[in-house]
């Protein structure tokens, strides 16, 4: 039985395509994340701690943000997927600076949006066949669609580790 075969076989039988699976890794990872956040105090949720040597940790707002714009270009834009039409993501890009966001989001307002890009991610990760997982993203670092899923999968529990110790550092350590 080739590989394919096997693949429609188990769909068959009820089983789930690598791209549920993909998607459900996904879903998983962003509970996480959101349940960092969920333990950073409103009054200090764009709150910037000082690091080490001058250096400033990325405030959980900018986080949300960005995790909001990563969604929507590499699991939308990247896979021909419907695109969030939000002008403010391009300011919580690749290479943004932190310092210089205009934007005035409150969290409420991230949330909302991080929910609705979210659904529409998952959606489309699970409207993927495993041919749509094999073309190719035009992206170096990640020449597939599937290793562009997979990289979006790192990128969440990356940001999230951040959001982790965030929230440890701004509710006095007591919650994670």
């Amino acid at each position: 039985m080739s590989n394919q075969d096997a693949k429609t076989a188990a769909r068959a039988e009820g089983l789930r395509s690598e791209a549920h699976v993909l998607a459900d890794t996904y879903a998983k990872t962003r509970e996480l994340t959101r349940f960092f956040f969920s333990k950073i105090p409103d009054e200090r949720f764009s709150e910037r701690p000082q690091a080490a040597n001058g250096h400033r940790f990325n405030s959980a707002h900018w986080i949300m943000a960005h995790l909001i714009w990563s969604e929507d270009y590499l699991l939308l834009q990247c896979l021909d997927g419907p695109r969030a039409e939000l002008p403010w993501l391009k300011e919580f890009g690749l290479g943004s600076n932190p310092d210089e966001v205009q934007v005035q989001l409150t969290r409420d307002e991230l949330k909302q949006h991080a929910k609705v890009v979210h659904r529409q991610a998952l959606e489309h990760i699970r409207s993927l066949t495993d041919a749509d997982l094999d073309k190719e993203s035009g992206i170096a670092m990640f020449p597939t669609w599937r290793e562009t899923i997979q990289h979006a999968i790192r990128h969440e529990g990356n940001h999230g580790g951040h959001v982790g110790w965030l929230a440890r550092m701004l509710d006095g350590g007591a919650t994670v």
